[in-house]
């Protein structure tokens, strides 16, 4: 009975509509459920719940992509007062985050049952993207790709997706509170295989996210999440530090401190604070004269003389 649902679980799932496709969520959820079931106990999947998952999991991870057709404000109607350094949310945003919330739950899940099947899909999804990037560059303005999906100069909803998936990726390892870039063996998640040879994954996948230049987007969707994944896997940094200058040029470049987008400065200023507080001393010191003169800019101070009264008084 269980197998003969799943094909209509799939069909609803690949809806364009999120509403219709939502609508199948706790069935799913059910349905992952008594997979990790059977695999705890040692069962095998039969053929068709091992298609279902083959199938299930590139549309899950298609639907993490932001729409085409979703409306950011321009530069100049951001929210330049938003003390968090975030975008309004408006019900669409909300939306969003929620059915992507949803959609990871699933495909971390997935990862628990097959995760070879996990890296097939996710990892090389987000391989994938930064190649692209690499050989034709990356836009601020157009959601999709220039050519079509995967063709072309990458569009920023898919390169927003890469950059997630990187960080899905990455936390999938760190769950166990055990990820360690410089060790040589530490806790895994069940399922995720080799210590060693995960960590050595998640690296490349880091290395390939700088490489490609994928920060050079002037997106607001794309700067912040960047600089999250590098802070948040900051031991990267032990072991590949030559990545920390051109990390920090970034940071201090026009898509960092100096984005067009004032509303996402701040949290770009506090993923800057973190990543300076990774580097040693001696990385500081070799850096500092190029940090100042890139901010010196920004700490000028702005009065109007006139509206401070002749002989006022502090």
């Amino acid at each position: 009975m269980l197998e003969q649902l799943l094909p209509l679980l799939l069909s609803f799932l690949s809806h364009t509509q999120s509403e219709v496709s939502s609508a199948v969520f706790p069935a799913i959820n059910d349905v992952l459920g008594v997979l990790k079931k059977l695999q705890r106990e040692g069962v095998a999947l039969s053929t068709v719940q091992q298609q279902f998952l083959t199938q299930i999991l590139p549309v899950l991870v298609e639907k993490l992509q932001y729409r085409d057709d979703y409306a950011w404000p321009a530069p100049s109607d951001a929210a330049a007062g938003d003390t968090d350094g975030s975008l309004d949310e408006d019900d669409d945003e909300a939306m969003f985050s929620e059915l992507r919330h949803s959609l990871r739950v699933f495909i971390d899940a997935i990862g628990q049952i097959a995760p070879e099947l996990y890296d097939s899909v996710v990892l090389a999804t987000a391989q994938d993207i930064f190649r692209q990037c690499s050989q034709y560059g990356v836009s601020a303005e157009r959601a999709g790709d220039e050519g079509g999906r995967g063709r072309g100069q990458l569009g920023w909803v898919r390169a927003e997706l890469g950059i997630y998936l990187t960080q899905a990726f990455g936390e999938r390892l760190s769950s166990s509170k055990g990820l360690r870039f410089g060790g040589t063996r530490f806790a895994q998640p069940n399922g995720a295989g080799s210590g060693t040879l995960a960590i050595a994954t998640l690296k490349d996948l880091l290395t390939m996210m700088i490489q490609s230049g994928i920060v050079g987007s002037s997106h607001p969707a794309i700067a912040p999440m960047y600089f999250e994944n590098l802070v948040r896997f900051g031991g990267y940094f032990e072991v590949e530090r030559d990545a920390a200058a051109p990390v920090l040029q970034s940071f201090l470049g026009a898509t960092g401190v100096h984005h067009q987008y004032r509303s996402v400065r701040p949290r770009i200023w506090y993923f800057l604070h973190r990543f300076v507080k990774l580097l040693p001393a001696p990385a500081l010191a070799t850096y500092s004269s190029d940090f100042v003169s890139a901010v010196a800019g920004l700490l000028k101070i702005s009065a109007d003389p006139s509206s401070i009264g002749v002989g006022s008084s502090y």
